[in-house]
């Protein structure tokens, strides 16, 4: 089953099954553990910093992939400028994309906390797993993107 994210006139598929609203209480204590508060946090500040001001805020969807991966995803393929401060990365994405830079990002440098549960690590990994797989199938919409995603994550 795949989750459709459409705001703009591109619709893309995500090949992955989107959370219920009865489900969502468990996604962040499955993905984070006692980090969860600090993920969700950290995910929307970043969200408005890196895309410029352009995010204020809006509804995440939560997405389990095949693999056990789990990502939090704000499904607009509005194009924002986004700064990365870390690595001088400055270039246009969608706020979904950026939006999966940042599970990416988070799951990377929260993984290095001393209370951080192996969830987050290994959540990185199987998250990489799915865009390497993307880019190279084929995913509708991500390809052209997925370099700067990568760029972004450099």
């Amino acid at each position: 089953m795949t989750a459709t994210a459409k705001k703009s006139e591109v619709s893309i598929q995500i090949p992955a099954r989107k959370y219920t609203t009865r489900e969502r209480l468990r996604f962040l204590p499955k993905l984070a553990g006692p980090l969860m508060m600090q993920f969700e946090a950290m995910l929307f500040h970043l969200m408005g910093e890196y895309s410029n001001g352009a995010y204020n805020g809006g509804f995440w969807q939560m997405y389990e992939f095949p693999n056990g991966a789990l990502m939090m995803v704000y499904e607009d393929l509005t194009p924002v400028q986004v700064t990365q401060p870390s690595n001088y990365f400055e270039g246009e994405m969608s706020m979904l994309v950026l939006s999966m830079a940042l599970n990416l990002h988070l799951c990377s440098n929260l993984s290095f906390n001393p209370k951080a549960p192996a969830t987050l690590g290994q959540n990185y990994h199987l998250l990489m797993e799915n865009f390497y797989d993307w880019a190279d199938n084929g995913w509708v919409g991500v390809p052209a993107e997925f370099s700067k995603l990568m760029g972004f994550l450099d």
